[in-house]
């Protein structure tokens, strides 16, 4: 499913990657390393982790789900701003 949903966004940000200005793409990269920088955050947390091997992986599963969700989301928003211009 994750798959589906990424394949979906680089789909939709590839057919009007040459309709974006300056900002939106100043603003697509601020996301991406935003995104980057959190999602390295979280691998090194998992590696540090000293729970319980249930407990790791239910981290390490909820830090996928909130770095896909936040890619939708920023992807979403990108879209969005550039229907509106």
């Amino acid at each position: 499913m994750r798959t589906a949903i990424c394949c979906l966004c680089l789909t939709l940000a590839s057919t009007s990657v040459f309709a974006q200005s300056a900002t939106d793409k100043a603003r697509a990269t601020g996301n991406d390393v935003k995104r980057g920088v959190n999602k390295a955050v979280d691998r090194t947390k998992e590696a540090l982790c000293t729970g319980t091997k249930l407990e790791c992986e239910t981290r390490k599963a909820k830090n996928h789900l909130t770095e896909t969700k936040d890619e939708v989301v920023d992807k979403v928003k990108e879209e969005k701003d550039k229907l509106v211009k």
